[in-house]
């Protein structure tokens, strides 16, 4: 009897969700905003960065096999740990050469070829054989990896990638070294992925480093089927890497040089490896978790909050105090070893080795406190505020239909986590792994973390390192539903069916980046770029071809990237020196005098983005007096488009 009310209680569920979210999103109007593709040229000039990503893997595999003990673990098992432990060497080598001056393309491919024989000699290339679900998740996966390959194929343009994930690399390799003297704010970030998009612009370009991306995407998919082949079952793996692979958020994160994918993959790798030392009993996973945290750390701060998580876990997980105390060792001091690069390059340039944050505590931080508390009011100015007990009970629907008040057009993660998780509540079979405390720590992980995201920044991106775990619950929760034959299929149905429409929104969502016209050769670079940046043309046309001895000043615009000239380029974050300049100056002239002591013969202004951030309230009254004067008396207009003008500054 209780086992026909819940199964009416949870069909009920799965009715109201799946048809409250089909109205939010119905699929007429998502077909009607499907990109129009009015023919084909398909060229092949992919392919060259396709090659370089085959010999990066294949590299990193090899690299990372010689740092991986011989253990008792499948093929794909080694293939992964491999690849994540190699992956994370040649970010610190990119690293360490950088802030060396060592010169990187000679570097690089060295690292290339050499990890390859590497691999070669160990003989991974045989892992492919042998299994079968695999190959089922490779074939069922294919529209959503191809889908995500298309966008990876076009140039960059999303507005993080252009202001510093790929504009901080892109001066690295002009200037010869890493340092801080471009002044941009996010330059106090750590910068493991940005570490493989400077190898990726130094040997081939930003198609490479959209595909070092893209590449942390169906490598999660594997670890997330590998771990469930492992723990749970075959079936269940293919089901949680196939929802993994169709969510909404995780498609469009592939198609640009993001790092979220990056740190969502090397904390999966944290937790597996913490699984294996449980199932085992060896301490060297302990140490490999602790190296994939101190990974996923480097690339992005947020992972800190999910290494916080992992070692409640680990701690809990031991059962005398020696023990604990001996796990917290190997756990932590390798993840800090592979942390603690970021921290130097923050102290030797900025003063502050967790910048932006805690200025205050740091006398000679170089980044203030005021932009440090713009930034982290920011963030956590996303989301929607959660002032009682209503809203944290509607939050999990908010999140599923309205993502984009957590960020952005782009964070949509789908209704397949809220329609199946709640099946977990069902009977459950007991399978030969007996899965039930890996269940319990993988909730324990989702809940701790989220509780953490609830409390600082709730932007949906920051979110990615846990839904690897929503989709192993949430396959468990749909086998659960399987259960009962009667079920069975109705359950299969649905998955499908929200799979297709979750790629359905990824394609009605591209529409507007609209990468098809420039992958599908429909049109070239140089009118891809104009018809979607405001300022390329600027650029492209005017200030690229200005010169060495030009030195630009960019106002309003805070992308940088695209931009092969001498240019101050300050983040929206940084306090902009003209505003500084203008505000101090008493008159037109000696803002005038002060712009030629710092060398600078043009200006660069995009309008629209100077309106849309409110660049002119910064000014005081006399300082906005004083730059509109100059700008009259001593500019002369050498580029003017619907968004942008150049002039030169004549003193």
């Amino acid at each position: 009897m209780i086992t026909r009310i819940q199964y009416a209680l949870i069909t009920a569920w799965l009715a109201i969700i799946g048809i409250s979210y089909l109205a939010v999103f119905p699929v007429p109007e998502l077909i009607a905003g499907l990109p129009h593709i009015p023919y084909l040229s398909v060229t092949g000039a992919w392919l060259k960065h396709f090659l370089i990503l085959c010999l990066f893997f294949i590299s990193a595999s090899g690299w990372g096999g010689l740092f991986l003990l011989k253990t008792d673990i499948s093929r794909i098992e080694r293939l992964l740990f491999s690849w994540g432990l190699g992956a994370g060497l040649i970010m610190l080598t990119v690293f360490i050469a950088g802030v060396s001056g060592v010169p990187g393309k000679p570097l690089y491919f060295g690292l290339l070829v050499s990890g390859a024989l590497l691999f070669a000699v160990t003989g991974k290339l045989s892992f492919f054989t042998s299994c079968r679900s695999l190959k089922t998740f490779l074939l069922l996966s294919s529209p959503a990896v191809v889908s995500s390959i298309i966008g990876a194929l076009a140039p960059p343009t999303q507005f993080d990638s252009l202001a510093y994930h790929l504009a901080l690399p892109a001066r690295y390799l002009a200037n010869g070294i890493i340092s801080a003297r471009d002044g941009n704010f996010f330059f106090s970030f750590p910068q493991n992925m940005e570490m493989l998009y400077l190898f990726a612009v130094t040997i081939d370009n930003d198609i490479l480093a959209n595909l070092l991306h893209w590449i942390f995407m169906p490598l999660t998919g594997l670890a997330i089927l590998s771990f469930c082949r492992r723990f749970a079952g075959a079936r269940e793996g293919i089901i949680a890497a196939l929802i993994w692979s169709f969510t909404p958020l995780v498609l469009f994160l592939a198609t640009g040089t993001y790092v979220d994918l990056a740190v969502a993959f090397f904390i999966f790798l944290s937790f597996y490896a913490l699984m294996l030392a449980r199932e085992s009993g060896r301490s060297s996973w302990i140490v490999y978790a602790g190296i994939f945290t101190g990974l996923a750390a480097g690339t992005k701060y947020t992972a800190l909050a999910a290494g916080l998580v992992l070692f409640v876990i680990l701690i809990f997980e031991v059962k005398t105090r020696r023990g604990a105390i001996t796990s917290a060792v190997f756990f932590a001091i390798p993840g800090f070893l592979v942390f603690i690069p970021w921290l130097i390059k923050n102290i030797v340039f900025l003063k502050n080795p967790v910048a932006p944050f805690f200025t205050n505590l740091f006398a000679g931080s170089v980044i203030a406190p005021a932009p440090a508390a713009g930034y982290i009011s920011h963030v956590q100015s996303h989301g929607l505020s959660i002032s009682g007990i209503r809203e944290l009970i509607f939050l999990p629907w908010q999140l599923t239909a309205y993502g984009f008040r957590f960020g952005g057009a782009f964070d949509i993660t789908g209704a397949l986590f809220l329609l199946f998780i709640p099946c977990l509540f069902l009977p459950r079979q007991i399978s030969k792994m007996n899965p039930r405390n890996n269940t319990k720590l993988i909730a324990f992980f989702t809940i701790g973390y989220f509780a953490v995201w609830l409390m600082t920044g709730k932007v949906m991106r920051f979110l990615l390192p846990v839904i690897p775990f929503l989709c192993l619950l949430s396959a468990g929760g749909l086998l659960r539903l399987t259960a009962q034959r009667f079920m069975r299929a109705f359950a299969y149905a649905l998955l499908i069916i929200m799979m297709a429409h979750n790629l359905l929104i990824y394609h009605w969502t591209m529409a507007a980046p609209d990468p098809y016209a420039i992958v599908l050769g429909n049109e070239t670079r140089d009118s891809y770029l104009s018809r979607k940046l405001n300022y390329y043309n600027a650029l492209n046309k005017c200030v690229n071809g200005l010169g060495a001895p030009a030195k630009i000043l960019f106002v309003g615009e805070t992308r940088r990237y695209y931009c092969n000239a001498n240019a101050l380029v300050p983040s929206v974050f940084d306090e902009h020196p003209l505003q500084k300049w203008a505000n101090n100056a008493a008159t037109p002239r000696q803002l005038a005098a002060t712009l030629n002591n710092q060398r600078i013969t043009h200006v660069f202004i995009n309008r629209f983005e100077y309106n849309r951030l409110s660049f002119e309230e910064r000014f005081t009254a006399r300082g906005k007096e004083n730059w509109e004067t100059l700008l009259a008396h001593n500019g002369r207009q050498l580029f003017e488009d619907k968004h942008c003008r150049v002039y030169e500054l004549i003193y």
